[in-house]
């Protein structure tokens, strides 16, 4: 079966048209319906006619690979650097051979956003992967893995093909627990610093009698300031990606790198060392009225042990209480996906104690045939995460994981919204075998905006039963 053709304009010409017209991004090409190759010989012939940003392309330009063409990718990233710098959004300092990509134009300016030449920009993106074929995705994937190529993930699911559409924000936002959980997204300005007023103490109410005078308050302020903190994914792809070019690899590598920075970012918030280089995680604030450590309260939860802590039942509303008496609003709790799921199959003692053979305590009404519901834990639901550890210790218990809770909308994640881009083949031995490096850079931070709207219970045994 010989690939299919497409007759198309020019892609940038039919993206700035949209933008004109004031009508919505509409895609430059129309997606496939089936896979347009039948074997390797049509591959590379078939790929030829990607059109919209792709990045492989990109990259491929920046190596001075032939047969490759990425005028439109160049012209769109020239476009998109214009828009910043005409908003006064483009940062100080870039590397020579760097491009930037769109990370989310909901964390640039409205001037930014809405300025013909980044809206063009983000058309193209989008374009790039509509396209994207399960099938394409999968026959790539399973020759990287023959080859052994940076891709192969021992965790599994790298190599999945994925739903890449939208901006790489779009691609985080389903791995990214903090963001799940409900955490605030602001927007960092290309100096990296933004400052936010909090209130630190109420004013109070007095009861006064005839001809008495009010005694006078004051309502405690602060501010807390986000200082964007530069974080990296670096990547090493062998050049046969970039020859090609295709919407395969380009979904690949998207994925890839949309996955990493959110779970980067996730861990940062949460046990971030701090200082210059790094957010400081809310496992550091374990000041007086910060950070509430479930485990150390007295009386201590009748599930702490030496060897390890149970979570029970009714640890939830307990948890859930210690929050709402700070006058927050317990909005759900981040662990991972092991405690998660057990929360899930957590089944009631049924004829002697131990069993475990009775109801389920969540969702009670449920048979064990049934599909598991959306995992919560007292009414509220539970974000799972990989960066939870699940190696912590406690006597001679080992294995032993977090649970995370609180009023997750007070914790401010800031991000400049685009990604910087550069490639190498000189790193390291990417020249002898015949690869590219390539370096992702993010600007962000993460930082509460109430230290004591959070509880954390640690040293958790996995399994409740």
């Amino acid at each position: 079966m010989s690939a299919t053709r497409v007759s198309l304009k020019k892609p940038i010409e039919q993206a700035r048209s949209a933008v004109e017209n004031d009508t919505p991004n509409q895609p430059p090409i129309q997606p496939q319906k089936k896979s347009a190759f039948t074997n390797a010989e049509d591959y590379p012939k078939h790929l030829s006619k990607s059109d919209g940003f792709l990045l492989t392309r990109m990259f491929a330009a920046q190596q001075g690979i032939d047969g490759v063409d990425a005028s439109n990718e160049i012209e769109g990233c020239k476009l998109f650097k214009k828009a910043l710098a005409e908003t006064g959004m483009l940062p100080g300092v870039l590397e020579t051979r760097s491009f930037m990509v769109p990370l989310s134009l909901d964390l640039l300016p409205e001037a930014t956003a809405s300025h013909a030449d980044a809206r063009v920009m983000k058309s193209m993106w989008l374009a790039g992967m509509d396209r994207q074929d399960p099938e394409e995705t999968a026959w790539l994937a399973n020759r990287i893995r023959k080859s052994q190529s940076f891709l192969i993930d021992n965790q599994g699911g790298t190599l999945v093909a994925p739903p890449v559409q939208g901006e790489l924000i779009e691609l985080m936002r389903p791995k990214q627990a903090l963001i799940n959980a409900g955490c605030t997204t602001v927007p960092l300005p290309p100096n990296g610093k933004i400052s936010y007023p909090r209130q630190t103490s109420p004013s109070s109410m007095y009861w006064i009698g005839e001809n008495t005078s009010i005694t006078e308050s004051a309502i405690g302020t602060g501010q807390i300031s986000l200082q964007a903190k530069k974080g990296g994914v670096y990547l090493t792809v062998p050049n046969e990606l970039l020859k090609y070019a295709s919407v395969a690899a380009d979904a690949l590598i998207r994925k890839d790198a949309a996955t990493t920075l959110a779970l980067g970012f996730d861990y940062a918030g949460l046990y971030g060392i701090g200082g210059a280089n790094q957010p400081k995680g809310l496992a550091l604030y374990t000041g007086t009225n910060q950070l509430i450590d479930y485990a150390g309260l007295t009386p201590a939860p009748k599930g702490v042990a030496t060897n390890g802590n149970t979570l029970r039942p009714e640890d939830a509303y307990r948890m859930i209480g210690l929050i709402e008496a700070r006058n927050f609003d317990f909005k759900g709790w981040v662990s991972a996906p092991g405690l998660a799921n057990n929360i899930n199959g957590y089944r009631a003692d049924a004829v002697t104690p131990g069993d475990a053979a009775g109801q389920f305590v969540t969702a009670i009404t449920r048979a064990i045939t049934d599909k598991m519901p959306g995992t919560n834990f007292g009414g509220y639901p539970v974000s799972k995460s990989n960066v939870i550890p699940v190696n912590l210790t406690k006597g001679s218990g080992t294995g032993l994981t977090d649970l995370w809770g609180g009023d997750w909308g007070h914790l401010l994640l800031g991000m400049y919204g685009a990604v910087e881009f550069a490639t190498s083949n000189q790193a390291g031995s990417t020249f002898q075998n015949d690869q590219t490096a390539i370096r992702a850079l993010i600007h962000c931070d993460a930082v509460p905006r109430y230290e004591g709207a959070f509880v954390r219970y640690t040293q958790l045994i996995n399994s409740l039963n």
